[in-house]
């Protein structure tokens, strides 16, 4: 790693979850290609075992200060500045509400650090009072899609830029996928949390192909977050109430997201709202034909009808539709996912990473 000034990236929690999996992708593609030196702090005690591992396989320094979650307790802000100082940070990257606050706290202490912050979703929750400590404290402002773009510059959010988030392509290109046949077997991948997710529209949808006869099967890969002990019980009681049982899977503690689609015929991504779609742009590189909610995010992503399919929002009925269309229309189908694994090349996270180091140069050399 070269010499100087580095970057210290501060996120709440290392979860399974898209903030998370784009933080240890990032970290690994710098190290590819040494520019502005990384670290990671991981704020709270809230930790997968998988993840830490995987960001630990890295020459990245990583603390994890295993904070209880609500903790306001201020040797926080000591243990942080001994890790600014020891490597030199010059820029706060964080990626989360919780981690912007402590961030912002270090400059107080510490007024000569730039910081910068990712908005990561639509559905920006910040009071008038926050945007203005916002627009004082925060020197860029990294918005993931036009749709974040949007929302943040109609809420006056200054120095917003556009920068859409990033996969490691080759690790998806690699994927094989399989010619569609009797059997269709359908994954959807990100947390279990249908409010946002839409993991029940997606079922009731499954019920309405078997009563057209299509045999379907849906696996859901992704956990409910931590301490959420309801979600998946209500999920599985939908599941028994509509008859779907042994058609209705759920995978949890799995990372190897490309091996899972490696088993999938077709990708749906049913949310309510979504500020990106990293598992839509994945499994579009893995050579699906995805399925997304005309929505925010996965509508910046998707052209419908050319490298995917767009369904209105909450529609069972509409989804459960363009499933059967991409059934019976195979060579369509194939199409699809031909165009969508081209689109998905511009996605490449290498892309990504060259833009956050423009932003990081800048705010390392531009004296306010």
């Amino acid at each position: 790693m070269p010499e100087g000034p580095a970057v210290l990236h501060l996120i709440s929690s290392l979860e399974v979850g898209g903030a998370e999996r784009l933080l240890i992708d990032f970290v690994k593609s710098c190290a590819e290609a040494p520019q502005v030196p990384q670290v990671v702090v991981v704020m709270n005690d809230r930790v997968d075992r998988l993840m830490v591992t995987e960001l630990n396989s890295t020459s990245t320094p990583t603390y994890y200060l295993g904070r209880p979650q609500g903790s306001r307790n201020p040797r926080y802000i000591v243990d942080l500045m001994k890790i600014i100082q020891t490597h030199h940070v010059s820029v706060i990257h964080s990626h989360d509400r919780g981690s912007k606050y402590w961030s912002e706290f270090c400059r107080v202490v510490r007024s000569d650090l730039k910081l910068a912050h990712t908005l990561h979703d639509t559905r920006i929750k910040l009071t008038v009072p926050d945007i203005l400590i916002h627009n004082t404290m925060i020197g860029v402002t990294i918005a993931i899609s036009p749709a974040v773009f949007r929302e943040a510059c109609a809420l006056k959010i200054r120095r917003v830029e556009e920068i859409e988030n990033g996969i490691p392509i080759s690790l998806f290109l690699a994927v094989s996928p399989q010619p569609l046949d009797s059997m269709t077997r359908i994954i959807s991948v990100g947390r279990l949390l249908p409010e946002k997710k839409g993991q029940d529209v997606l079922i009731r949808a499954l019920r309405r192909c078997v009563d057209r006869g299509l045999d379907v099967e849906c696996t859901f890969v992704g956990s409910p977050a931590t301490a959420d002990l309801q979600t998946l019980p209500r999920l599985e009681a939908l599941i028994s109430n509509l008859q779907l049982s042994g058609r209705v899977h759920f995978v949890q503690g799995r990372i190897d997201i490309p091996t899972l689609l490696a088993d999938a015929d077709m990708f749906v991504l049913p949310s309510r709202w979504e500020g990106f779609g990293l598992a839509l742009v994945e499994a579009m590189a893995a050579g699906l034909p995805v399925i997304a909610s005309n929505i925010d995010g996965p509508a910046s992503i998707v052209t419908d009808g050319l490298d995917g399919l767009l369904f209105e929002s909450g529609s069972d009925e509409q989804l459960a539709e363009k499933i059967e269309f991409l059934i019976q229309s195979p060579a369509l189908a194939g199409e699809i996912a031909k165009n969508g694994r081209t689109k998905s090349v511009q996605y490449d996270i290498a892309t990504m990473r060259d833009k956050y180091m423009t932003v990081y140069r800048r705010l390392i050399f531009t004296r306010e």
